[in-house]
């Protein structure tokens, strides 16, 4: 990697971060199919190596890398320099090889470590913009409290060999981490997509002293944001309460302000994909309402990865084809983004129901792993593959 590319990477990190998200997706993925099918690898391994490899490993990945180009980009703010980028990518592998030895409260402690950081980078150009953000990025704060505070919680949890504690961590991590987030950034990334969010004024050129921006949707966004944080807070009291609250929460979020209910005419690659994973989403909040103990599980995964994952993708397309010089793909129709996103909804599907046959639980696991890997490998190899040529190749 020459100089010319090491600086790309600085003003957008997602071209190293979505490779390594990647990655790592598709060993959690594999890890059912290994471990049901009893092809070795995965052995030694707990069930807790696949939500945490997904969860920081491959999540983590993608929102480090689009959330430290995009955040730059939308507030006219300076990317990362050298030593902030280097700082970041070595917090993130210590975590990674944390995963890989078992090593949970390592995991935690660097989980949250690399959270800090980030943080504090992101801190540092919110007083250095030159345009403000959208008025949903009220919602970014309330993430990191969420996985921050759900890391602390999981450390606390182990050290009393605490299930309830590491139970509320781990769904302050693994569910309104990825939430707020999703409604933070997509709040305004995916409307824009679909194609009815308003442009961000023009920078005026000089550093904003004060954060401005629309009063009553920001006074509804902070509203939504603090009522969801305390349903994850106190989940023990009436968790069917709870889940109802959320579930009418997450649905007004997203049909008042991203308008998943209307038809989008943008003729965008990803819209109607993104329009399907935020139904999963809201599909995946009420279930968990009315559904029993037993298959609360199976059915959170319509949020999990119906909500979080396919989103992650679809977004991440966008991204890659808008950045890397393949803008003309997002205005019509690419067969291999539709067979992914089609094996990937299998696998979904299959992931979701496997409670219906309770006798091949496992294997099913294991066919739902395969079906996603098909559809991860062909995404891969016909839209991740293009940030290579765009990176990596000499400029003379």
């Amino acid at each position: 990697m020459n100089k010319t590319s090491f600086l790309k990477i600085l003003e957008e990190p997602f071209r190293l971060f979505f490779i390594l998200g990647t990655i790592f997706c598709l060993i959690g993925v594999l890890y059912w199919p290994f471990k049901v099918f009893g092809w070795g690898l995965f052995d030694s391994y707990s069930s807790a190596f696949h939500s945490q490899i997904q969860i920081f490993g491959f999540m983590l990945a993608f929102i480090v890398g689009f959330i430290t180009t995009a955040f730059p980009k939308l507030t006219q703010a300076p990317c990362l320099d050298a030593k902030e980028f280097l700082s970041l990518l070595g917090i993130y592998t210590v975590l990674i090889l944390s995963i890989f030895i078992q090593e949970s409260q390592v995991t935690y402690i660097t989980f949250i470590l690399t959270l800090l950081y980030l943080v504090s980078r992101l801190v540092k150009r919110f007083f250095l913009r030159k345009r403000n953000p959208p008025s949903t990025f009220i919602f970014l704060p309330f993430a990191f409290i969420s996985a921050i505070l759900g890391g602390l919680l999981c450390l606390l949890g182990y050290s009393q060999n605490s299930y309830n504690l590491i139970s509320l961590g781990q769904n302050l991590i693994y569910n309104a981490f990825i939430l707020f987030l999703l409604l933070g950034i997509g709040g305004f990334l995916i409307k824009s997509i679909l194609g009815w969010a308003q442009p961000l004024p023009e920078s005026n050129h000089e550093n904003l002293k004060k954060f401005k921006t629309s009063k009553k949707d920001l006074k509804i966004h902070f509203s939504i944001a603090l009522l969801l944080f305390l349903t994850f807070i106190f989940p023990q009291r009436d968790s069917s309460l709870t889940h109802l609250i959320r579930a009418i929460l997450i649905s007004f979020e997203l049909i008042w302000n991203i308008k998943v209910h209307k038809s989008s005419i943008s003729g965008k690659l990803t819209a109607k994909t993104l329009q399907m994973t935020l139904w999963f989403l809201i599909a995946g909040s009420w279930l968990v309402v009315f559904c029993p103990d037993d298959y609360y599980v199976d059915l959170i995964h319509f949020s999990l990865i119906g909500g979080f994952a396919i989103t992650t993708f679809a977004v991440a397309t966008r991204v890659i084809f808008s950045h890397c010089g393949h803008s003309s793909f997002l205005n019509s129709h690419y067969l291999f983004f539709t067979i992914s996103i089609t094996l990937m909804t299998i696998a979904l599907l299959t992931r979701v129901f496997v409670f219906l046959t309770p006798n091949t639980y496992f294997e099913h696991l294991g066919y739902a792993g395969l079906l996603w890997t098909a559809g991860l490998l062909i995404w891969s190899a016909k839209i991740l593959i293009r940030i290579f040529p765009d990176t990596f190749r000499k400029v003379s």
